[in-house]
């Protein structure tokens, strides 16, 4: 049996809040759980009329507790901690099936509005535009110019009846993407999926103390600024984040025929980097980029969202589009900006700023609250934090697949502490020279071909060319000044002759089987065509999912989320993909199972994992070490064999770069 099951609520915190911190508040009520039981009529509780629990609710909640029946919802997070944390009903982790991971597993979208359309449901099945009407009325406080605080079915009884009404559409709606939706990748990575509610649950320490007092030195340090640019311009500019006052005043200091369009972090660092040093217009250039600084926002989420001193909820399963790596959500950890300041200098600042003597330590603000950001996740009282990395994940995955042997080689041996490093090998290979050489250029020469090799490996893995090269050479800081690029490249893809055939080969075998062909199998990959999917099945049993694939003059189409649009903008809409791009989505898929593998291992150790920030994984232990946790992410699964794995990592008390 399957409970359908899904809960609207009403409540004065804002659910942007996260749903730990909105099921805590005290004002948050439970108003509507709308369910059906198998393929029978959808019903309403209707909890606003104070009406007992409906008999067959009661059964089936019953044999959900038993181990008889499973229950599915949308976002089964959400749903699962409203039923525990507000009526009480704490229901197994195992009972659950979530419609929206299952989406996100597939590479279909999250949003049950939009899951429903692309199913192809009956528009009467979709999700009712008029929702967001209810819910701005029903779910929130009024605005403070109303008179009743809150409305309900007795102020809008007729707009109470279309909310129940909505309510019963959604669980049809999710009913039936249920019964539509692939179930091969719900059963494949059912455990790590399990693991995931746990982790979101468990969430991870905050020092809440740090991150008000670092709320509050940003506030003053933007009254500062503000004071600063009002001097600067004569008071015609009042604040620093005043965006059309402060770019109409720089225009008029721009050299004729010059125009700053708008005020993007990206174009003002670029012209500061062209401004003479000691000018107004530098002074309000450095001014503005310094108040436009975002970080201050994270601390604000840190300070909203916590509950009992731990922020909860902060991981997305199968979040990045079809890798199914995690993505962030709340505090968005997975978006953290590198530090620029050495980790005893962010150490003082942090001390600096919980007692606040800020301006006796602090000389750049806005740089120590950007570099001090991953401190304020810390270790719990008696316990520590251990944290490890995967050491060139992506690329030793990518050798892997493609079966380049002399690479897999050349990472055991590093592994191993012999032999040469894995960028001084790329140069040697690509140009014929002996690894002595290139560690002799490094060490009297000019050391440009270790980090040519470096560029090499990071850059051209996944078919990238050219532009690749120098977008990559730029963020080094590699000079190119009379350098082949194209000879660089061609180079490289000379050495790495398997990795150069695996780009081809999976492009190739996808647009056979999309032409009808019989599965093909490139390597331990095996291509089909499922229905109207492109599926790779990877060799941990999961597979990567090309919606709606289909050739179109000569190319690889498929549906999907364009990710280059706004976050809240992004269509649905059908794309391309080509050979090297197909190999990055494999070898990141690949990734995220390892990780996935040595996150199962480290619980299983004893290591509570509480977050993952790309391939890195951080873990609460009492008495657990690095050594333990780098063998638990190093354990090659048993569908890898051949693939070396390795990792390094520290403990710590506060999260730092490591």
């Amino acid at each position: 049996m399957i409970l359908f099951l899904d809960t609207e609520s009403y409540s004065e915190c804002d659910i942007k809040r996260g749903t730990y911190r909105y099921a805590s508040d005290p004002s948050t009520e439970v108003t509507l759980l709308t369910y059906a039981i198998d393929a029978k009529t959808v019903k309403c509780w209707d909890l606003s009329k104070l009406q007992g629990m409906p008999k067959d609710l009661e059964l089936a909640l019953d044999k959900v507790y038993a181990g008889e029946a499973t229950i599915a919802a949308h976002n089964v997070m959400h749903d699962r901690i409203m039923l525990r944390d507000v009526l009480g009903h704490d229901i197994p982790i195992s009972r659950w099936v979530c419609t929206m991971g299952l989406a996100l597993a597939h590479s279909l979208p999250a949003s049950l509005a939009e899951l429903g359309r692309v199913l192809g449901l009956p528009a009467d099945m979709q999700k009712d535009k008029d929702g967001k009407r209810l819910i701005n009325l029903f779910c929130k406080p009024r605005p403070k110019n109303c008179k009743a605080r809150r409305a309900d079915h007795y102020s809008h009884p007729e707009d109470w009846q279309l909310f129940v009404d909505y309510a019963i559409r959604d669980v049809e709606t999710m009913r039936r993407c249920f019964w539509k939706l692939p179930s091969w990748n719900g059963h494949t990575d059912r455990e790590v999926w399990e693991l995931d509610q746990r982790i979101n649950d468990r969430g991870f320490a905050v020092d809440v103390e740090f991150a008000q007092a670092a709320l509050l030195a940003d506030r003053k340090h933007k009254l500062g600024l503000s004071a600063q640019m009002a001097a600067a311009t004569g008071g015609v500019v009042g604040s620093a984040t005043q965006r059309t006052a402060t770019l109409e005043y720089i225009n008029r200091l721009m050299p004729a025929g010059w125009e700053l369009p708008d005020l993007t972090s990206s174009r003002v660092e670029m012209l500061l980097a062209d401004t003479e040093p000691g000018t107004v217009l530098h002074e309000l250039l450095s001014l503005r980029l310094d108040a436009s600084s975002t970080t201050a926002a994270k601390y604000k989420v840190v300070v909203a969202s916590e509950t009992g001193g731990r922020l909860r909820g902060g991981l997305r399963y199968c979040g990045a589009a079809r890798t199914g790596r995690w993505s962030g959500r709340i505090f968005q950890p997975q978006n953290m900006a590198r530090p620029s300041q050495k980790e005893h200098t962010i150490l003082q600042g942090i001390e600096a700023l919980k007692l606040g003597v800020e301006e006796l330590v602090v000389d750049d603000m806005t740089a120590t609250l950007t570099s001090a950001l991953r401190g304020v996740i810390i270790a719990p009282p008696g316990k520590k934090l251990v944290v490890a990395d995967l050491s060139n994940i992506e690329g030793r995955v990518l050798a892997w697949l493609a079966g380049e042997e002399w690479k897999l080689q050349a990472f055991r041996d590093v592994d191993a502490g012999r032999g040469h490093d894995l960028y001084v090998l790329a140069y040697s290979r690509s140009f014929g020279v002996t690894p002595e050489a290139v560690l002799e250029n490094k060490t009297s020469g000019d050391g440009k071909m270790r980090q040519i090799g470096k560029v090499m490996e990071l850059a051209l893995g996944y078919q990238g060319g050219v532009n690749a090269f120098d977008s990559m050479a730029a963020i080094y800081r590699l000079d190119l000044e009379g350098v082949d690029l194209q000879c660089i490249v061609n180079a490289w893809r000379k050495a790495n002759p398997k990795i150069r055939a695996f780009w081809y080969d999976m492009e190739n075998a996808c647009k056979r089987v999309l032409m009808g062909a019989e599965p093909v199998r490139v390597g331990n990959i095996r291509v089909s065509k499922e229905g109207r999917w492109l599926r790779l099945l990877l060799p941990s049993g999961r597979s990567l999912c090309y919606p709606s694939a289909k050739l179109e003059d000569g190319k690889i189409t498929y549906m999907g989320q364009d990710q280059y649009t706004r976050k809240y903008t992004r269509k649905w809409k059908r794309l391309e993909t080509y050979s090297g791009k197909i190999a990055e989505n494999l070898a990141q898929a690949v990734a995220r199972d390892i990780m996935a593998h040595g996150m199962l291992v480290a619980e299983a150790r004893g290591l509570e994992v509480v977050l993952t920030v790309h391939d890195e994984l951080l873990t609460e232990t009492v008495d657990g070490t690095v050594d333990t946790l780098v063998q638990c992410m190093s354990a090659v699964p048993t569908w890898a064999t051949g693939l070396p794995l390795a990792a390094a990592g520290f403990e710590t008390t506060r999260y730092k770069k490591g």
